[in-house]
């Protein structure tokens, strides 16, 4: 049982002949009714941080618990007399079909009512057309209902939603339309932070009180436009990857040139305002895309000393220095990472990987089964668990796991081992159809001519 101030409370339920009946706390509206009743009025910045501050919290009250918010929308957000925000939906991660999701989205444009999950989802549904609900998306419907508290109308909102303009609210501040920006991530949306990271920066704004920048308004937009080219880039980078997969030189070329541009940008902003962690996290992944390590991590180190909840800067810093074989100072940033964020899949993955690496078979198995425990679609965890076992020639346990790997996303690697065992098997009809499978997901032939011609050989 969930219990939360901000959680509409459930008192009783009981059944009157076919007609069941929930008695649950009372409320006065709906956080939409609210915002159509108060359209012509701009909404107050302190009012703005108190809904903003109990949406985050209430959101890393349920991550805690395993939960995820659940059909969140203006509609079933509601509000008691105190103006005190109060959800009322939410439940355990689940999968959803891709096919359920595209109808969630053409039913929202034919009624002009808003989609709140990012769309590139529908494009992450592998073999089965099915992903997994979870916390990372959270954020951005929460993003999504503070963006519509900002005065925007819905058209506006539904054209940012279809790839549009983020419409800058100055009244609001620098920092809360910056933070709303990253909550909106359209294609990067992992790089997103946790609900800690949203609630230890609204706090700060908060503190900070009337306090602002020693500049004038006309600077503040600029800077504000100058961060939004930034965030821009990003989403922009991720979806030509995305539409360019397998072309490696047109993508890293694309990449490199968007790097360069943003990192210009970037020093402009620091250059204004040092004291933002978000522009250094930004310039830390930057650097990484240019392989440049020792800036990268200079950039990553400052991030977190301006904000030492910002998990995603953990995160890559992380996965720098296991690339750079320091494997100690990886866990030690993982391990704080997950203190942050516990329901991040990927990170066990990632811990997992550095224990098989090092043959250390049971512990790397339980970070994998971990991972699979928040996202039972991991299949990178499928395929590791696949390699725990191949390692110590448990090849049929193995080919158990490499097979639950393809069933969710056809993988290279976990073809290439099927291939191996079924040839050892000497069942050359199946080794050689896996070798197949292997060399079209892995979009190259080179690898793979001698292996076929040679097991057709044996057939």
């Amino acid at each position: 049982m969930c219990s939360h101030k901000n959680i509409v409370k459930y008192y009783d339920s009981f059944q009157i002949e076919d007609n069941f009946y929930i008695v649950m706390e009372k409320v006065e509206c709906s956080l939409k009714q609210w915002i159509d009743d108060n359209r012509k009025n701009q909404i107050e910045k302190v009012q703005f941080l108190r809904f903003a501050l109990q949406m985050v919290e209430v959101a890393d009250y349920l991550h805690q618990k395993k939960h995820i918010l659940s059909n969140i929308s203006l509609k079933n957000i509601f509000l008691d007399k105190d103006l005190n925000i109060k959800f009322s939906t939410f439940t355990v991660k689940q999968e959803v079909s891709v096919y359920k999701l595209l109808n969630k989205q053409i039913y929202a444009l034919e009624n002009n009512e808003l989609i709140y999950f990012p769309l590139c989802l529908i494009d992450e549904g592998g073999n089965e057309n099915l992903i997994i609900q979870s916390s990372k998306q959270d954020m951005y419907a929460i993003g999504l209902c503070l963006y519509c508290l900002t005065g925007v109308s819905y058209m506006d909102v539904l054209n940012y939603i279809q790839g549009g303009k983020f419409q800058i609210n100055i009244n609001l501040g620098i920092d809360i339309n910056q933070l709303l920006q990253l909550m909106l991530l359209r294609n990067s949306y992992s790089f997103v932070p946790t609900c800690c990271y949203f609630i230890q920066s609204l706090q700060n704004i908060i503190k900070k009180g009337n306090a602002t920048l020693q500049i004038d308004k006309d600077e503040e937009i600029q800077l504000l436009k100058l961060f939004q080219e930034v965030v821009n880039k990003i989403d922009y980078i991720k979806e030509k990857q995305d539409e360019l997969l397998g072309v490696k030189e047109k993508s890293e070329e694309i990449e490199n040139d968007y790097s360069s541009i943003s990192l210009e940008k970037l020093r402009q902003l620091i250059q204004k305002y040092q004291n933002c962690d978000i522009y250094y996290f930004f310039e830390g992944c930057f650097h990484y895309r240019n392989q440049n390590d020792e800036l990268s991590l200079h950039s990553l180190k400052i991030a977190l000393e301006l904000n030492e909840k910002n998990d995603i800067a953990l995160y890559q810093q992380g996965l720098i220095f296991n690339e750079l074989g320091l494997t100690q100072e990886s866990l030690e940033c993982y391990y704080q990472f997950c203190r942050l964020n516990p329901l991040d899949d990927e990170v066990y993955s990632n811990i997992g990987e550095i224990f098989l690496n090092e043959q250390d078979y049971k512990r790397s198995k339980k970070y994998f089964e971990a991972s699979l425990a928040i996202n039972p679609r991991q299949y990178v965890a499928y395929l590791n668990i696949g390699q725990v076992y191949f390692q110590q020639k448990m090849f049929e346990k193995a080919a158990y796991y490499f097979k639950k790997t393809n069933k969710i996303k056809s993988d290279a690697d976990a073809f290439y081992l099927l291939g191996y065992y079924y040839e050892q098997k000497k069942d050359y009809e199946k080794s050689l159809n896996s070798y197949k499978k292997s060399q079209l997901s892995n979009q190259s032939d080179l690898p793979y001519i001698n292996l076929i011609n040679n097991i057709k050989s044996l057939i």
